[in-house]
């Protein structure tokens, strides 16, 4: 067996690997994962040409990177499969000065493998819900206004974004800029026309899902 960089492979092989049906793990990203499929920290598990699995890492954040996906044949042998792939990494990571490296702990199957490699829980997500009733209005204090953003606000948002959370948390600028455009509501907060806070939701059907929410420190 050998791992290769994903972009050393032929992308047809590759897509049709994700196409089928293989044990599946992927980090809720504002890129989808075929978007990252051919970016630098794709790796691939081949043995005669065949792909076994395949791991993604982001490298979109300075010293710290996010697992983006895993996938693996169903037979057994993806913890090892993970193994080999995450140890050929080490190198990519360390010229991309990559300092640690974080996962969403989605699956417990993915959860126990990553234990294995010396992983440890740091933040516990809590996910919360609002039915019925009517969502009261805004009573804005004086001097603050709220409009749509505009994709010119972008960089005055990311700077919000990056003062506002703690690194492993922070948008990348292509992040930001996917966000934007899937986004079903886009709002900022000005005060005194500075940029103060922005969020933004998506919809589906007949829900809504507050994506990001982020204010300035300060204010």
């Amino acid at each position: 067996m050998s791992v290769l960089s994903a972009q050393a492979l032929n992308p047809q092989d590759c897509l049709i690997f994700f196409a089928s049906d293989t044990l599946s793990f992927e980090h809720l990203d504002w890129l989808e994962t075929r978007e990252r499929l051919f970016q630098k920290g794709s790796f691939a598990l081949t043995e005669e040409g065949s792909i076994k699995a395949m791991l993604g890492l982001s490298l979109d954040l300075p010293e710290l990177a996010w697992l983006s996906f895993f996938r693996s044949l169903w037979n057994g042998s993806h913890a090892q499969y993970f193994s080999e792939i995450y140890a050929h990494t080490q190198s990519c990571l360390k010229a991309s000065n990559i300092k640690s490296v974080y996962c969403l702990g989605l699956k417990g199957w993915m959860n126990s493998i990553l234990q294995n490699e010396g992983f440890d829980v740091c933040d516990w997500i809590i996910s919360l819900v609002r039915t019925g009733g009517i969502t009261p209005q805004p009573c804005l204090p004086r001097g603050l206004s709220i409009r749509q953003a505009k994709k010119a606000d972008l960089a005055e948002v990311l700077a919000v974004d990056w003062a506002s959370f703690s690194s492993q948390w922070r948008m990348s600028a292509e992040g930001l800029s996917h966000a934007f455009q899937k986004a079903g509501a886009f709002s900022l907060a000005l005060k005194q026309e500075k940029l103060v806070g922005y969020a933004f939701s998506g919809t589906h059907e007949q829900t809504a899902h507050l994506d990001r929410l982020a204010i300035l420190p300060d204010f």
